[in-house]
């Protein structure tokens, strides 16, 4: 094979030059295929393999090079594991070649032929039921975790096969739609390109807009490509208090707490509509405030419908006096407490002054008087209200 000119070149796991490579030494080599060569990207040099000239993947040779490096092994073993998702390329007698594709931070997509040892101890399996080396196929795909050069264990799966999880994600990637499914205690992605045919129940006409997080999703696959998609999504009515509002051109979002006291944040159908219960008419996500109660009607996870309450919560801070600005119309308050630390308030000409019942105004604040400042929302930075409790 040649050899790439930025090929890299290692002694176990570690990084050397071309120059430590010798004639007759035992190395595995990763391939990259560029039109229709194969070239070589990686040589790792095996030390103290007992048979020098062997090649790890030699089909005349009926001794894996597993068995005759012990401590190559167990430097593989040392490695941080990572996925390596592909096909099979040609099964050797210790080891197999996977076809895998990359993608560049440009999204352009290259195909790389890297090999791995197969030991003893790699667990290999299809269908929950443990397979031979003699018993993986060309072609077969191969979800498998690596350590190093090592095949620790892997998983054969059908070249057509169906996989259902909860969509948890929707986005778009390098100029392609893209779907993180909640599949088996993990996170799978998988393209959708414009030919993919997407069904859900209930609609006639379904497309990747009506596709909602949460949603039950069902995938087609052939190999690597995503052929079909059927959707079930559900519809539910969730209340509580307003926590945060997340103003995005991607997918606003909005967190309340509900009457149990769990946090939690559901994402925006692009258009939903948007109710104040108290006028009865349309608002903005602008108008929304922190602090109100707010029902909420849902698709799956995303809210379609939102009706805005009455201010249930308001905001107080209790300090110090440190500094004010009637020019800036502002005034910082030193608190107690350590994640708040100093906070600046907004003082408009309208706040109101007490100490007890007496009125006051904004310019009988004194620097080093204690007060509770009363917001004018729950989140908001403008008092309302000022009490004075000591000087």
């Amino acid at each position: 094979y040649p050899v790439k000119e930025d090929a890299k070149f290692y002694i176990g796991s570690k990084e050397t030059n071309k120059e430590s490579i010798k004639k007759d030494d035992t190395v595995l080599i990763q391939l990259i295929k560029e039109g229709n060569n194969d070239y070589i990207s990686k040589i790792t040099k095996i030390e103290g393999a007992s048979t020098p000239t062997q090649d790890s993947f030699d089909e005349d040779k009926n001794t894996p090079a597993t068995n005759a490096n012990t401590s190559y092994l167990q430097e593989n073993l040392n490695i941080s594991p990572r996925k390596v998702e592909g096909v099979v390329k040609a099964v050797k007698d210790s080891g197999i070649e996977v076809i895998v594709k990359y993608v560049n931070h440009k999204g352009e997509i290259s195909e790389e032929i890297e090999s791995y040892i197969v030991s003893s101890n790699s667990v290999i399996t299809k269908n929950n039921k443990e397979l031979e080396l003699a018993d993986i196929n060309k072609g077969d795909i191969i979800v498998s975790e690596v350590r190093g050069n090592l095949l620790t264990k892997g998983e054969i799966i059908e070249s057509q096969r169906e996989i259902s999880g909860i969509l948890v994600e929707k986005k778009r990637k390098n100029g392609s739609n893209v779907i993180l499914l909640d599949y088996k205690n993990d996170t799978v992605e998988y393209s959708i390109n414009s030919s993919v045919s997407i069904k859900k129940k209930g609609l006639e006409d379904a497309t990747w807009n009506d596709l909602r997080i949460g949603d039950k999703i069902t995938l087609d696959i052939e190999y690597e490509k995503v052929t079909e998609i059927w959707a079930e999504g559900y519809t539910s009515r969730v209340t509580g208090i307003i926590q945060e509002v997340v103003i995005s051109a991607n997918q606003s979002k909005i967190t309340i707490e509900h009457e149990d006291g769990k946090i939690k944040t559901y994402p925006l159908i692009y258009g939903a509509k948007i109710v104040s219960k108290l006028t009865n008419e349309n608002i903005s996500l602008y108008d929304v405030r922190l602090g109100q109660e707010v029902t909420m009607y849902l698709d799956s996870m995303e809210v379609e419908e939102l009706v805005v309450g009455y201010q249930r919560k308001l905001s107080t801070v209790q300090g110090y006096i440190e500094n004010i600005n009637f020019s800036k119309d502002y005034v910082d308050i030193r608190t107690e407490s350590d994640f708040m630390g100093t906070k600046r308030i907004r003082m408009g000409m309208d706040v109101e002054v007490f100490r007890g019942n007496k009125r006051l105004s904004r310019r009988d604040l004194k620097e080093d008087m204690l007060v509770v400042i009363t917001m004018k929302s729950y989140g908001s930075d403008q008092a309302d209200t000022i009490n004075i409790l000591g000087y």
